[in-house]
């Protein structure tokens, strides 16, 4: 079977390269000129239709989201975040001076909100 089968698609190769040096071509200019020919060549119109009606609007949506999301929303978020994380070590850059009194004031703080937070949940039962 696998002779077989090799021994067609040579000879089908060989078939090609024989009729395309024989006449200079596959297809004859009599048969160049038909209509039926022209839509085999041209694909019956699917690579334009295609390129219209799915590539042009995917190509505009995908560079309205690069412009309009990407670099405006998604940018402006990214840079949020970072400068959120920033200002956050800034400010807690004072938490490790070595100054035991400012320590013992954000110890008192958290114990506090923990605190708080414990009679919140349990009011809330």
């Amino acid at each position: 079977l696998i002779i077989i089968t090799s021994a067609m698609a040579i000879g089908g190769v060989v078939y090609a390269v024989v009729k395309f040096k024989k006449s200079n071509g596959y297809f004859s200019s009599k048969f160049k000129d038909t209509f039926i020919y022209k839509l085999l060549a041209y694909q019956y119109y699917l690579p334009s239709i295609y390129d219209k009606y799915i590539i042009q609007p995917y190509y505009n949506i995908g560079r309205f989201s690069w412009k309009e999301l990407d670099l405006k929303v998604v940018d402006a978020i990214v840079d949020g975040i970072a400068s959120a994380i920033y200002a956050t070590g800034s400010e807690s850059r004072t938490i490790q001076t070595g100054n035991l009194s400012k320590a013992l004031k954000i110890m008192v703080f958290g114990l506090f909100v923990l605190l708080m937070l414990a009679i919140i949940l349990v009011s809330m039962k």
